[in-house]
């Protein structure tokens, strides 16, 4: 993509809702984020189960409670109006139970703990709006299959197992698709960072991919950056 005329600085260029979202494993360890807004709270997820701070993320300022999900206990809302409409966006059913599971990951690096976050929410995506799923297919990324493919293949199909008590008709992904699907992940998505409290420094709370952005080459170095003052899904 070329600009054909001068970009003035804050002028918005490009907006979309994301196909899907989901949170940073390493993030999630010792944060409280928003599950739903992606907010991040300024105490660490360990000291309790609900928290009220001050948050002085990028995002705002402001004194926020934080509350669990009464069905899984992993993930955690900001406010009552995340907490309602998360069950039909981005914490339903399937997701919930996914994420409950995740326990099942622990031993693992938290680089494949957030690649297994994102195969629970393309496979909710393509489950809840397979039009959407589609567009995330043509996106460029060819997969290779190896070990650790391998070991988020085998956590899916748990997964996937587990819900078809409740829903015979959910589809099987072959190791193969897993792979692709991590490749798209990979070269398409971007993240989004805050300035965590704990240590001040800059850190990727979450990630998202979208059907035209993630059209447009980006790079980990850009000569430009995008910082997001709010998300709204």
């Amino acid at each position: 993509m070329v600009a054909s005329q001068h970009i003035q600085p804050g002028q918005v260029l490009l907006q979309e809702s994301p196909l899907l979202i989901y949170l940073d494993a390493d993030t999630t360890s010792s944060t409280l984020v928003c599950s739903h807004c992606t907010r991040p709270s300024s105490s660490p997820s360990s000291s309790s189960s609900s928290s009220s701070s001050s948050s002085s993320s990028s995002l705002s300022t402001e004194t926020t409670s934080y509350s669990p999900c009464p069905s899984c206990g992993t993930s955690f809302f900001c406010s009552p109006s995340c907490a309602m409409a998360a069950p039909t966006t981005t914490h339903n059913p399937f997701v919930c139970g996914a994420l409950s599971r995740l326990g099942l990951l622990t031993s693992l690096d938290f680089d494949m703990q957030t690649q297994a976050r994102f195969l629970v929410a393309a496979y909710n995506l393509a489950i809840v709006s397979p039009q959407s799923f589609e567009q995330l297919l043509v996106l460029e990324g060819e997969g290779i299959v190896d070990e650790r493919v391998h070991v988020l293949h085998a956590f899916i199909e748990e997964l996937v197992g587990a819900a078809r008590l409740e829903c015979p008709d959910l589809p099987s992904w072959s190791v193969e698709f897993v792979a692709l699907l991590l490749a798209k992940d990979q070269r398409n998505t971007f993240g989004f960072s805050a300035v965590m409290p704990e240590s001040g420094e800059r850190q990727v709370r979450a990630y998202a991919m979208y059907a035209q952005a993630s059209l447009i080459n980006h790079n980990c170095l850009p000569n430009a950056c995008r910082y997001v003052s709010d998300l709204k899904i």
